[in-house]
Formats: structure tokens, sequence, C-alpha cells
């Protein structure tokens, strides 16, 4: 059974998050905020707890480590993201940017030119946008976990 550390701070996103992976025969450690997740990554890097196969983090998470005032601003995903690539554990970062507005594109075209990591956001198109507006606010969690299971094969 694969093992995934699911980083997210929106409680609806987590249960959604949570409940599909599951439905995929998946075991998943939850943290709400950057600092439970490098919390988990720590244990994991110490050898406290085996390391998980992947990591699908949000893309903006509250308290992040050295962050001015805890700032909202900053894309704490990114560090979670760091840390998981750094002990060599496939990552995808998944979003719900279309609330981010403009202030998310450098993330993604940085992402995507670095191929670092991959972003999942459903509404980096227009018709995601556009479905966004009728659908409410969900995340893409199939599209993460099949991105995900690409990259642990990948390694």
């Amino acid at each position: 059974m694969k093992k995934i550390l699911l980083v997210e701070d929106t409680p609806s996103h987590m249960s959604e998050g949570c409940g599909f992976l599951r439905s995929q025969e998946v075991e998943v450690v939850t943290a709400m905020n950057a600092s439970e997740a490098y919390a988990h990554l720590g244990r994991f890097r110490d050898k406290k707890l085996p390391l998980p196969d992947g990591v699908i983090t949000d893309l903006y998470l509250p308290h992040c480590e050295r962050a001015p005032h805890n700032n909202p601003e900053l894309p704490c995903g990114l560090g979670v993201a760091i840390l998981a690539k750094s002990l060599q554990i496939p990552v995808v970062i998944c979003t719900a940017g279309y609330h981010h507005g403009g202030r998310y594109e450098w993330i993604f075209t940085a992402l995507m030119e670095s191929k670092f990591a991959r972003l999942v956001d459903p509404a980096a198109t227009p018709e995601g946008f556009e479905a966004r507006q009728v659908d409410g606010d969900h995340k893409n969690w199939e599209e993460a976990w099949n991105v995900l299971k690409a990259e642990m094969n990948f390694l």
C-alpha cells in the first residue's frame, strides 16, 4: 500500500483529498500547515518514520517557518516541496489557484520551466476557471494522484 503525505490547510479540501486517496487504497498521513509538514518530513528524514511514497501539498499554507509574520501571501507549499525533493520523495503541488489571482502565475511558470514539481490546478485553463465558477471550490485530486503515480514510477 502506498503512503502519501497530504498537506492541506482547508478542511473541506483535506476531507475530499483523504477520501479520494483512501478510495485508491492509499495510506494518508496529513498535515494542516507548513510546520506540521516540516515536522512529518523531519521524522521521515531522521528515520523515525518510514519515508512516504509521495507528497501532495497545497501551494499557499499557513505557519511557514522563517516566514515574516506567517504571511499568507507566501507560497509555503514550495518549501514543503523543496524539503520533500531533498529527501528524494516525489511531490505534486495541488492548488485551487483561481482564488489566488495573478499572484501565483510566476510560480506556475517557474515550476513548468524547471520541471522541479508539477502543479495541478483545475483553474489553470479558461475551461477550468469557468467550471470552477459553476461547480464551486474543489481540487482535482484524481489528476494530482495520477501525476504523483507517474512521478513515483519514474523514480
